[in-house]
């Protein structure tokens, strides 16, 4: 595999090796983006990111590694997960690929209006790739379903905007509360 990393740079001593890779859609608690931001290690690591070829897929990978980092999660992912609590996506090199009616861009569907079905019964907190300029319709009626959804709620306190048991099962969640638990 090609090193991703500039020649001639000098990793900092606060960083270490292994790196690792991952995806950029993340969910953060607040004390996690104010340890990001205020604490030098991550920042450290943004700078020597910056200019490589995907720092985006190492930069939060790694920095949920770090023990120190708030709601840290220290395991590799399984390989087989498909679902993530972030992110609806939808690869050409999986089954589910027959699901997508738009095209695929670098692997991945860009969704359409006949999308929307799956994109609205789809657990996850963010559909990706949505490109706006090319279907703005799209984005457009998921924001008139969300608002629908967000009225129900209002009105009825029993309605469940979303899928409790499809989180429960994710393995960081589980980790989550393990980790909660021996505290």
């Amino acid at each position: 595999q090609k090193n991703i990393f500039l020649k001639n740079r000098t990793l900092p001593s606060s960083l270490s090796l292994p790196f690792y890779k991952g995806e950029f859609h993340v969910l953060l608690t607040r004390a996690a983006v104010e340890y990001i931001y205020t604490n030098n290690r991550p920042i450290d690591l943004y700078n020597f990111l910056n200019g490589t070829s995907v720092p985006d897929e190492h930069y939060y990978s790694m920095i949920n590694r770090w023990k120190e980092t708030p709601g840290y999660y220290p395991y590799d992912h399984d390989l087989n997960q498909i679902s993530f609590m972030t992110r609806y996506k939808i690869w050409s090199d999986r089954p589910e690929q027959k699901l997508c009616r738009g095209d695929f861009v670098r692997g991945i569907c860009v969704f359409n209006y006949e999308d929307l079905w799956h994109l609205a019964t789809a657990p996850h907190l963010f559909g990706n790739k949505i490109f706006f300029q090319t279907d703005r319709g799209v984005a457009y009626c998921m924001a008139q379903y969300l608002d629908v959804r967000n009225k129900m709620k209002q009105e009825n306190k029993e309605y469940s905007i979303i899928d409790e048991n499809f989180y429960k099962q994710l393995q960081n969640v589980e980790f989550g509360k393990k980790k909660n638990f021996l505290k």
